[in-house]
């Protein structure tokens, strides 16, 4: 396999870890924000800080279900994130040396002489 090909497979790759993390963080952040205050039903007063809006980690009790932390829910959200960035950002690298800078796209298994990108 040439460099070309190597290239063209890095970006497809990182296009598509993009692309499955950003499926991952909605698929997370839609049901926290919707359930968020629904689940919210942890004993305690104002000043406790007791935020149980997360459905990771809830506990079912036998009247209601009350909700994990939030901060299970937002690591799950924002996590990702700069994954996502850095994904996005190899892909563009990789696509730029395959499209503009393509010098062993004619390159073969059989070629004795190989240029670099």
């Amino acid at each position: 396999m040439n460099q070309f090909q190597t290239e063209r497979r890095l970006c497809w790759s990182y296009l598509f870890a993009a692309v499955l993390l950003a499926v991952s963080v909605l698929c997370i952040a839609i049901p926290y924000n919707h359930w968020r205050t629904t689940l919210d039903l942890c004993p305690g007063g104002y000043f406790e800080n007791t935020n149980c809006g997360c459905i990771l980690y809830g506990v079912s009790t036998s009247q209601t279900f009350n909700g994990g932390h939030n901060s299970y829910c937002l690591y799950a959200v924002f996590a990702p994130l700069p994954v996502i960035a850095f994904a996005v950002i190899m892909a563009l690298f990789h696509m730029y040396r395959v499209c503009i800078n393509n010098i062993g796209q004619y390159e073969d298994e059989k070629s004795t002489t190989m240029e670099e990108m």
